[in-house]
């Protein structure tokens, strides 16, 4: 099947795209766009990890598309890839593309509640004004989902949760990024020593993210700091 499906911004994750394409084609019930989409209607939207990926890119049609470029490009399983034994991180990627992804998160070691898991969806104020110029509109940014990273690395400012959350609409939904729920007041860590350590995190979490580090995982790192803390005595 070939359906219109919109063209992913620069670093855009993969959830606001069909948040997009659920707002376009006018679809009143969510479940409407996931049957659209994937197939089927048990399937239940997540922000990081889009799963069922291989009926995904059957169903849009696109030649220009394919599953590698969905991933490395526009989830953020290349965060997550380096850290990850070399056969779970196997296992993860085949349950994105053929599975509906439920267990993914427990499976990379990611527990509800946890220190660093961020509930909801987040922005950088500058990044939707400059988004708006540029492309038109606005969209959720993939490296702002990314746990830990509490500043954009591009603009240095403290990001926002988005108001409208899968708390107040329910799970099944997508959620697009709409101006009229964007807090344009720009903030920074007040703090300079502690905000020059949120942007070198949020940096090296954008490095991470964009750089292919597949010859890297738990293994080979665990051996490397090995040896530097040997080094150090």
């Amino acid at each position: 099947m070939n359906l219109y499906f919109p063209e992913p911004y620069e670093d855009e994750i993969l959830y606001s795209t069909i948040a997009r394409y659920h707002y376009y084609v006018g679809n009143n019930n969510t479940k409407y766009t996931i049957r659209e989409l994937f197939g089927t209607e048990a399937i239940i939207p997540t922000i990081e990890l889009t799963s069922n990926l291989k009926k995904f890119c059957k169903y849009i049609g696109n030649s220009i598309y394919n599953l590698d470029y969905f991933i490395n490009k526009h989830t953020n399983l290349p965060f997550y890839a380096p850290f990850l034994k070399l056969d779970n991180r196997v296992n993860i990627r085949e349950m994105m593309i053929n599975s509906d992804g439920k267990g993914i998160y427990a499976k990379i070691g990611i527990t509800a509640g946890g220190i660093c898991t961020k509930r909801g969806l987040y922005y950088c104020p500058q990044c939707v004004i400059e988004d708006v110029k540029n492309v038109g509109e606005a969209y959720f940014h993939r490296i702002h989902q990314v746990p830990g990273v509490l500043v954009c690395p591009t603009h240095s400012c403290l990001i926002k949760q988005y108001k409208i959350t899968r708390n107040n609409i329910g799970r099944i939904n997508f959620i697009k990024l709409n101006l009229r729920y964007i807090d344009n007041n720009i903030h920074y860590m007040d703090n300079t020593i502690i905000s020059n350590y949120l942007v070198k995190i949020a940096n090296s979490a954008k490095y991470i993210l964009n750089s292919d580090l597949n010859k890297f995982n738990q293994l080979s790192i665990t051996k490397k700091y090995k040896t530097i803390l040997n080094e150090k005595g």
